[in-house]
Formats: structure tokens, sequence, C-alpha cells
């Protein structure tokens, strides 16, 4: 079990002066009271430095130490800083010193090459070798699993990663969470079995060259496994790499939220030029397309007479048209006549016609036969002309460019304005962006493309070399058949060996497999429970894992709460937390920064009244807002062992004071 003692700070942060912290040694939970920007981020960073080197801002982002020397102090001419630990585990106790200080050569420090950083750690009172004190900090509390005692209330949203398959993040918190139960111990007597495996292999094929009928295939063997020996290395180097560009990845994501902001501004910018661009290929083409209209503008002067000359065509194609129509009646009351005068009756009153009205008959239809030929064809001839006269002129009216010149720049006009106001936002937003943090974000969003193409690089050659490995296996299966065939009894020993730890590997890989199976159901189980006294919603039945230990939120009906609010995956996270308190050999006090921000006052009730049960020691660094004094006093009541508040002295100078807030 480690439990922190005491937490001694010199000019650590806003904590000008020497200033401590005495953590009570038995269970119960430690409240420490402040405002915010006082320093209570602060001081979860002066045990993550102290235990790791490592002082975090919000998003994960690191900080370099000389940013973290007491404000005050350096107008002094106090440049350093440090923090002590106080703290037990097992049956031994410890003091940990991690000091920040300028070179003895440098008077005013500007840079961090001006620091220095000393570490010093007593065990039982005796001074640890460097080597000796790192292994034995690594040992107490490994830094890949401190997020789960180091617990930062704004950073939840990462435990979200645990549901998304592939996730960086995800991957990196499940193997945290895995170290935390022991699997890595696991993993190494794994690899020991394989070691032994390889030495038995190599025997075998060593063996099998000592005899005549058996050593062209014992060579071909050891040849063989060196090749597999080579390409597993290379496919573990690769695989490391990857993994530690996934970290990267992180780390800058982690640095582009912080300034997203500023990203957003540049990515508003780029679109705004890719915009811009775009407006000035429009105005190009549509300016190409303006020339060519200007080439036939010279129809413009003549269409008032093209316009003149076609009305007087359409009037005399009007004429025709009704001389047409006339002469076409014509043709037709002159066959009526005839008919009349053949059948000797009147087609409409049908009355006999008599010989006067015949020969009256036949006079009309002589004039109107006169009528129809007198053009000699002259009629249609003269129809044609003026129709085909027309259609040229109106195919001349319609290649007028006057109005589509017209539209033309009309189109332009307006993709300038565009362009224009476009061009006025971006200056806007330049005129907002820091020029630093500009070119910082640039950076950043370059070396994420970079990395995740390196990744997608490095992921398609582990697939390689995976199948690489996969074909040299299957030779070295195939080269073992024969050699079994051949050998007879000779290599009896030896093969008996090797079987051996094939099948030890075999069952190790199995009972690894099954007891983490078996800690993941564990984990699922105790999260359930937990998760059921802190949650206020009656109908939420339980939690249940994945293989990355993510916790979905079952409701009565089997069904899973597939969307959840913020404060729903805090509950989550809190509940992933003791359950892995309970189920972890490694166990620790949990300092928890902000852990009520997001929550009603019903699940801070439920949550107060169960942390004492998840680990023997809790630090809860809250402002008011977040628990009342009171409430927590009511809540707790014996369980409560400790109160702090930080009391401003200036905006850069903050005093520990024993005692909650209504008692300073």
């Amino acid at each position: 079990m480690f439990r922190i003692i005491e937490i001694q700070l010199q000019n650590f942060g806003p904590y000008k002066g020497s200033q401590s912290i005495v953590l009570p040694r038995d269970p119960g939970v430690t409240i420490i009271y402040g405002e915010n920007m006082r320093g209570k981020t602060s001081l979860l960073n002066a045990i993550r430095y102290a235990l790791f080197g490592t002082i975090l801002s919000r998003g994960s982002r690191n900080v370099a130490p000389k940013e973290i020397v007491n404000w005050e102090s350096q107008e002094e001419g106090n440049y350093s800083f440090s923090v002590t630990l106080v703290f037990e585990s097992g049956d031994s106790n410890y003091e940990l010193t991690r000091q920040y200080r300028p070179k003895k050569s440098v008077d005013e420090p500007r840079t961090e090459d001006d620091y220095t950083e000393e570490v010093f750690l007593k065990k039982d009172g005796s001074i640890m070798g460097p080597d000796d004190q790192t292994q034995q900090i690594s040992r107490v509390l490994p830094e890949q699993v401190s997020r789960f005692f180091l617990f930062d209330g704004e950073l939840l949203q990462q435990y979200e990663e645990l549901l998304i398959e592939e996730s960086d993040m995800g991957r990196q918190i499940r193997e945290a969470i895995e170290r935390i139960l022991g699997v890595p111990i696991l993993k190494n007597g794994r690899a020991d079995l394989v070691k032994l495996l390889e030495d038995a292999e190599s025997q075998v094929s060593k063996a099998a060259q000592n005899s005549q009928l058996t050593s062209e295939l014992g060579t071909q063997l050891e040849t063989t496994q060196e090749q597999k020996r080579h390409l597993e290395k290379d496919l573990n180097k690769l695989i490391k790499d990857k993994e530690t560009l996934e970290d990267d990845k992180i780390g800058i994501k982690a640095e582009l939220d912080k300034i997203e902001a500023t990203r957003s501004k540049i990515k508003e910018i780029e679109i705004l030029e890719e915009q811009v661009e775009e407006i000035d290929s429009k105005i190009y083409t549509k300016n190409e397309e303006l020339k060519d209209l200007m080439g036939h503008a010279w129809h413009v002067v003549l269409m008032d007479k093209i316009n003149e000359r076609r009305s007087i065509l359409e009037q005399q194609e009007a004429d025709i048209q009704d001389q047409r129509i006339e002469k076409s009646v014509a043709k037709k009351l002159a066959e009526r006549f005839s008919e009349a005068i053949s059948d000797e009756t009147c087609p409409i009153c049908r009355q006999e016609i008599d010989s006067e009205h015949k020969s009256h008959l036949d006079s009309e239809i002589d004039n109107i036969n006169g009528m129809i030929k007198s053009d000699g064809g002259e009629f249609s001839n003269n129809l044609r002309y003026v129709t085909r006269a027309i259609e040229g002129l109106r195919s001349m009216e319609q290649s007028n460019p006057k109005m589509r010149i017209s539209d033309k720049i009309f189109e332009i006009d307006t993709l300038k304005a565009e362009k224009a106001t476009k061009e006025d936002r971006i200056r806007e937003v330049k005129a907002d962006i820091d020029t630093s943090e500009e070119s910082r974000a640039a950076r950043l969003i370059r070396e994420n493309e970079s990395t995740i193409g390196k990744i997608s690089v490095k992921k398609e050659a582990i697939q390689e070399q995976r199948e690489k490995v996969r074909i040299v296996k299957e030779n070295i299966e195939n080269l073992r058949e024969q050699l079994n065939k051949v050998s007879g009894d000779e290599l009896e020993d030896e093969k008996e060996r090797s079987q051996l730890y094939q099948d030890l590997v075999r069952l190790f890989d199995k009972g690894v497999e099954k007891y983490r199976d078996e800690l993941r159901d564990h984990v699922e189980q105790d999260a359930s429970d937990i998760f059921v006294q802190l949650t206020t919603e009656p109908e939420y039945h339980e939690l249940e894992i994945n293989d990355n230990y993510g916790l979905s939120i079952v409701h009565e009906s089997g069904d899973k709460i597939t969307i959840r609010s913020s404060g729903a995956e805090h509950v989550v996270a809190l509940a992933l937390m003791g359950a892995l308190q309970n189920n972890a050999p490694l166990k620790g006090p949990i300092i928890m920064d902000s852990p009520f921000g997001r929550l009603d006052e019903g699940h801070v009730r439920n949550i107060i009244e169960t942390l004492p049960n998840l680990t023997e020691n809790i630090v809860l660094l809250l402002h008011e807002n977040e628990l009342d004094i009171e409430d927590a006093r009511n809540i707790l009541k014996g369980k409560l062992k400790k109160e702090y508040s930080l009391q401003r002295v200036t905006a850069r100078h903050t005093k520990l004071i024993a005692g909650g807030v209504t008692d300073v």
C-alpha cells in the first residue's frame, strides 16, 4: 500500500516559501478547499513532479519546470523550487525530494538550459543511488498508471476513448489499466518461456547438424530460426515505433486542444483562402467568356435595322399566309360549285339548279381558277423567301451578345464582391490571432499530419512484417516435419525438450488470456456495483465492459445507453477507478482535482458517501461551489479526517491553512 504522509513545497507555483500539508495516517478523506486559480491543480502537479518530474497543464500539455518557479520569489532573486514527498510503501518509509534550481554558473536563468534538476530518495533513512531510486519509484507508482491515482476531473473525456476501437488514447489507458492489474508481469513470464523455447529449438538444430543424415535439414532449420528471430525483432521494433508515434500524436492533439481557438481560426483562414482561389478561377473563366462575347459585339450596332427589317418581313409573311388561306378557300368553293353543276342540285338547300344558274356558276369557277393560276408559282416562292429571311434575322437576333454581355459583367461583379468579403474576413481573423500562437498551431498541425502519415506507413510495414514472420514460421514447421521423419530417435531428447516448451508457451498464453478475462469480469462486476451506488438514475442497471476496459451503461431493459452526458461519464470513470483499486495488487491514495464540477447535488452526495470505500486515502481538491463544507462534514462525519484551505495573499502567492474555509 502506497500512502502519502506529507507534501512539502518550496516556491512551487503559487506556494511561496516553505509550506506543507500533512495527511492523516488513518483511513479517511482529506479536503482542501480553494477558489479558482488559487493552486489546487498546482498541488496535484507537485505530487506528480516529485514522483516523475512531470508537470501538466489543462489538456495534458507538458509545462516547462521554469514556468513553475514562484513569481514573487523570482522578483526577489530566488529562481529555485522543490517538492518533498514523505510516503510509506510496504514496510518502508521514504522521503523523496526533487528540486529545480539554476546552475551554479548562472546568476539569472532565462532558458531551460540554465537550470538543473536533482532527485534524492531516502529509504528508511538511507540515501539510494540514482538507478535504485528510479526503479524504486517505478515500483511504488509507475507513471503510466498514475492517472488512476492522480485524478484530474478536467480530463474525463479521455476515458471515453476506451469505448472506441483503435483509439490511441484508449490503447494508452488500456495498457495503464493492465499494468495496474499486473498483466505485464505475466507477459514477462511468457517472454522468458519463449526465450527458453528458442534456445531449445536452437539445440534441436545444432543436434541435427551432428548427424550426416539430418545435417542439411538442421542447418536449414537453424538458419530459418535465426531469420525468424531477426524478423520478430524488427517486427517488435516497428510495433514499438508505431506506439511511440501514437503517443506523440496524443501529445500533439493535447497541445492542439489547448490552442483550439487559434487552430479553428487558422482552419477558417485556410478554407477562406481556398474559396478565394476558387473565386479567382471563376472570375478568370467569366472574363474569358466575356472576351469571346465582345468579339461579336458588332451585332449590337445592326440590331435596330435587323429588328425593323424583320418586322416588315413578318408582315409580308402574314399577308402571304392570308392570301394562301384565301386561295385555299376559293379552291374549295370552286370544287363545291363544280359538284353542284354536276349534280344539278344546290349542296346547301338541295333545290334543282336551272340552266341560268349553271351558267353563272361556270363563270364563277372560271374566275376562281384564273385567280389561283395567276401567280405562276410566285406565291410559294415568295413565302419560302420571306420565311428564310425571317429565320436568318432571328438567328442574328439570338446571337446578339448584348444581354449576355450584361449578364456576364453582373456575374463577374458579384464574384468580385464575394471575394472582397472573404478577403476582409481573412484580414479580421488574422488580426485576432497572436503571431506566435498562429505559428505554433500551424507547426502542430503539420506535425500531426506528418505523424498520422508515419503511423500509416508503420501499420503497413507491420502488416508486411507479420506476413514474413508467418511464412518463416511455416517454413520452420515444414523443416521440423522433415527432420522428424528422417531423424528417428537420434534427436529425441532435444525434440522432447522443445515440445515441452512449446506446450508451456501455449499453456501460458491460455492462462494469461483466462487471467485477463477473469480480471475484466471482476472489474466489470465491481464497477457495476460502485456505479449503482453512485448514480441517481434507478433504471440504470449495470455497466458492461469491453476488451479495452471501456464501460457502457446498461438500462434495466438491457439496452445500452449510447449517448451519455459528461456527468454520466464522470460517474463511470469514478466507478472504474474504484474497481481497479479493488482488483489491483498496486494500491494507493486517490487525489482528485475538480472531481464534482460536472455533477448535480444528488450525484455529489452519492460519491462523497462512497469515496471512503474506494481506498484508504482520499484527497479532494475542491472549490466551495462543488461541495459545501458543512454538507461534507455531515455526510462524511468521522471519515473526514482533515481539512485545509488555500488562502489568497496576492495573485501570485497562496498560503496553505489548516482547517476548512469557515474556520479561517
